[in-house]
């Protein structure tokens, strides 16, 4: 358990860290200026500024008559506008595909899902506390596992101004109260029900319908 606190703490910050990158690099978009690009080459800038201009008078974005500076205020303007929420979209609301989300909590827990159950197995336990064993580990890994790293995400990308204890402070609460007590709540919860499916066709149907949902 102190593994996976400093673990989880550590992985809080950089997804702070990805958050702030994230606002930044919008920021830097709805504020583009061509004229504080980076060339490769510093002499290529006035072939660069010229070909942007044909294309904005090619488009129809300007007058064809319009000057090159006037080209490249409306090329500012349109990255200004378009490419912002072009990003936002690109990247959607998360920072994973659910598939990513499977596959992190696979790893972590799938190893001690297999491990439990073979244990249980190899102990001759009745098929039906095999089959609870399962469920309640497998719930945790695919299940448990996967939402605590999409709570920590909507989480740490709150109150970014905050900066170094203060920051620090904000992480411990919230990842002692905001994941891990409710981690440990469900946690008990799922395991006190999944005792209980070898006596229980209720407690069964229940734990198949928590992995249906």
């Amino acid at each position: 358990y102190p593994i996976a606190f400093v673990c989880g703490w550590g992985a809080m910050y950089v997804l702070r860290t990805w958050a702030r990158d994230r606002i930044l690099i919008q920021s830097r978009l709805s504020e583009f200026d061509v004229h504080e690009c980076i060339c490769f080459l510093e002499a290529d800038r006035p072939v660069v500024y010229r070909n942007i201009a044909t294309l904005m008078k090619a488009s129809r974005a300007v007058h064809r008559h319009a000057s090159e500076d006037e080209a490249l205020g409306a090329f500012n303007a349109l990255v200004q506008s378009i490419l912002p929420n072009a990003f936002d979209r690109a990247l959607g609301q998360r920072y994973f595909q659910l598939k990513h989300y499977l596959f992190f909590g696979l790893c972590a827990n799938g190893p001690a899902t297999l491990d439990y159950t073979c244990a249980e197995i190899a102990r001759d336990e009745v098929p039906r506390k095999v089959l609870g064993t399962f469920l309640f580990n497998y719930f945790v890994a695919a299940s448990m596992g996967p939402l605590t790293i999409m709570s920590m995400e909507v989480l740490t990308s709150r109150f970014l101004h905050l900066q170094g204890w203060r920051e620090a402070v904000y992480i411990f609460f919230v990842f002692l109260f905001g994941n891990i007590t409710p981690l440990v709540l469900v946690l008990e919860c799922v395991s006190a029900l999944a005792e209980e499916v070898v006596d229980s066709n209720w407690a069964l149907a229940a734990m198949l319908l928590i992995h249906a949902v």
